[in-house]
């Protein structure tokens, strides 16, 4: 573990601590920002006043610009869900939601996101086979059962479990859309809108491209990418760049790994308030979802570094994608 990753690892533990006893961030460790009283711990609050943000999304037909107003405040987490968290869900009780339950209870998304039971196969296999397509398959998510740690280098669910020190800090990686959605559900929480996630990489409209600017990444300390030519030493642990930061204290926006966001592929631009997404063929595991930001494999210069949102198949399971939580505020 080099000497950045050691003072983060070290910075993260601390940081948990320092919450779980006051309540507010640690401000020697991330500057300029303090966890409001009334927000979860390890979640920033977004206090949207009312904003519109917009951002690009890929459609088949090209890129289309979307803005969408907000009527609430919701809070998000400040890291992408780590191994360990994961894992101390995934390996205990694994409790479900009932069938159409709400995930977002009480919140302004309460009747539009809600859990469908025939998602429940795609989260609890034990398997994690399902391979990404696109990638050589050295690479790809296959399980613990049949493929020995060394050929899948990048899914880092794998690595607390062969004996990798601090893979529990590691971003989790490999996790279909259903159980990235489970696992919020587990914290009472649930995934981002693309809405969300923009407000939070962009200070509701108000910040530069970038958290330090306006320039792309350019090496390793601005984020985790691929600028390198080497993945900046990818897996790392989450917030390891103190760059890839906003101002209200939310990491790895642009680089890290992909991450999964709850609407459903949008056919086309929109102009909305509260907007969650296209409704239609929802229950059905097979649907595609949308995923932004930038990842450990990106070129510093296309576009998804810069936050664009694109669809995938949302029961599969991509080594270079992981997901944070979110919760409206009530």
């Amino acid at each position: 573990m080099t000497v950045a990753a050691g003072a983060v690892y070290t910075c993260l533990a601390m940081r948990r601590v320092w919450v779980a006893i006051f309540g507010v961030g640690l401000v020697g460790c991330f500057p300029d920002y303090e966890l409001e009283a009334d927000a979860q711990p390890y979640m920033a609050r977004m206090r949207s006043n009312g904003r519109t943000v917009e951002f690009d999304l890929a459609t088949d037909a090209g890129n289309r610009r979307s803005a969408v107003s907000f009527s609430y405040d919701f809070d998000i987490d400040q890291n992408e869900v780590t191994v360990q968290r994961f894992n101390t869900w995934w390996n205990g009780d694994r409790e479900l939601p009932p069938d159409l339950a709400s995930l977002d209870d009480g919140g302004v998304y309460e009747d539009a996101m809600r859990w469908r039971a025939n998602w429940n196969t795609v989260v609890v296999t034990d398997a994690f086979v399902w391979a990404n397509p696109d990638v050589d398959t050295e690479l790809t998510c296959t399980g613990p059962s049949n493929t020995p740690f060394g050929q899948a280098p990048w899914t880092t669910w794998m690595m607390d479990k062969n004996g990798v020190a601090d893979a529990g800090d590691f971003p989790m990686t490999c996790v279909t859309w259903m159980q990235a959605a489970a696992f919020c559900a587990s914290e009472g929480k649930r995934l981002p809108t693309a809405a969300e996630w923009t407000f939070a990489r962009t200070q509701g409209g108000d910040a530069p491209a970038f958290p330090w600017g306006n320039q792309p990444p350019t090496q390793c300390v601005d984020a985790i990418v691929n600028a390198d030519g080497d993945a900046c030493g990818f897996p790392t642990a989450v917030s390891t760049t103190a760059r890839d930061r906003t101002k209200a204290g939310v990491d790895d926006l642009v680089g890290s790994v992909f991450e999964w966001l709850w609407e459903a592929s949008w056919p086309d631009a929109v102009d909305e308030t509260d907007w969650v997404g296209a409704t239609d063929n929802l229950d059905s595991p097979d649907r595609e979802h949308l995923r932004a930001g930038g990842a450990f494999i990106s070129d510093p210069s296309e576009p998804r570094v810069s936050g664009l949102v694109e669809k995938f198949g949302a029961n599969q399971q991509y080594y270079d994608a992981g997901f944070r939580c979110a919760r409206s505020v009530k």
